[in-house]
């Protein structure tokens, strides 16, 4: 949980001019699901890490206009993007998937 008072103290990591309104959410790390002796623990689990680098609104880079990016990482999603070849390939076997999926379905 982020300290609520945090865009109050920190200053945008980029700019280093204005206070902070958003954190960078770019998925910099992937956690092992742990075991636990209740449901409720388990469904609190994290399983991902951010940046979480501190942003002021224009320094943030939006995408899909859900998730905030920090430059750096915005530019790091631009160069891990399928290229249209490897999008054509995603495409064609996800539509076979769902093909099959509703031959059966009649």
């Amino acid at each position: 949980m982020n300290d609520p008072e945090i865009f109050q103290k920190v200053k945008c990591g980029v700019c280093k001019k204005k206070v902070s309104t958003r954190l960078c959410d770019f998925v910099i790390q992937y956690k092992r699901p742990i075991l636990f002796s209740n449901y409720e623990d388990f469904t609190e689990q994290q399983l991902h890490g951010t940046c979480d680098m501190p942003l002021c609104e224009g320094c943030t880079i939006k995408n899909n206009d859900i998730y905030d990016f920090c430059p750096h990482h915005a530019a790091l999603f631009k160069e891990i993007q399928p290229t249209p070849e490897m999008q054509r390939s995603i495409n064609e076997y996800i539509s076979d998937v769902l093909r099959k999926d509703f031959e059966g379905v009649k």
